[in-house]
């Protein structure tokens, strides 16, 4: 019968468990230096998208035209970076309509391109974003002039201004049309409705 040595077999196995174990931590240490190159870069230099913006509940990772916003409207910033955000409201120019301050006529709004209104949104700082209060077309504008302001035509939604946010190198535009109600839902009676 054939003696075993002992310690022999267990040095074996004992070498392969730490060699293991320096596996598993190398590839920890990989894994963690490439999530804070990730983090720190903003997503790899911005290949990888790290901000999305939610507007009553529909998410956006990249600009997009053609919002309504109610007073209370609720926008939710997500950053996987972490990074501060910044707000800012620009007068789109993609509409265009003439209206009256303080009674007199001749201003249009293609004027207004690109001027600065944010001071005319209250914004206020949630948990995880900001919600957005206005006074509408007229009010926004009679705050701009600090004259009773109108407009001389119908307005029809359309961006008005522009909302920029920007978390670190990352930008977002929304353009928005700032409307004071929320249609509501109308039910047809199907009995009643004549062809």
């Amino acid at each position: 019968m054939a003696k075993r040595k002992s310690g022999a077999g267990s040095s074996k196995a004992q070498k392969i468990a730490l060699a293991i174990v320096i596996i598993i931590v190398i590839i920890a240490v990989t894994c963690g230096a490439l999530w804070i190159a990730f983090v720190a870069t903003d997503g790899f230099g911005g290949r990888i998208n790290t901000l999305f913006i939610e507007i009553e509940g529909k998410k956006y990772s990249k600009s997009a035209e053609d919002i309504i916003i109610y007073p209370g409207t609720e926008i939710r910033i997500d950053s996987m970076s972490k990074i501060p955000y910044e707000v800012k409201i620009e007068a789109s120019d993609r509409a265009d309509f003439a209206f009256s301050v303080a009674g007199e006529r001749g201003y249009r709004w293609a004027h207004l391109a690109g001027r600065d209104f944010t001071k005319y949104f209250e914004m206020t700082e949630g948990k995880s974003g900001f919600t957005v209060q206005h006074n509408g077309i007229n009010g926004i504008l009679t705050a701009y002039y600090g004259g009773d302001a109108s407009s001389d035509e119908a307005i029809t939604p359309r961006d008005l201004f522009v909302m920029i946010v920007k978390c670190g190198e990352r930008e977002r535009r929304f353009g928005f049309y700032p409307a004071l109600t929320r249609p509501t839902d109308i039910t047809l009676d199907p009995d009643k409705v004549v062809m």
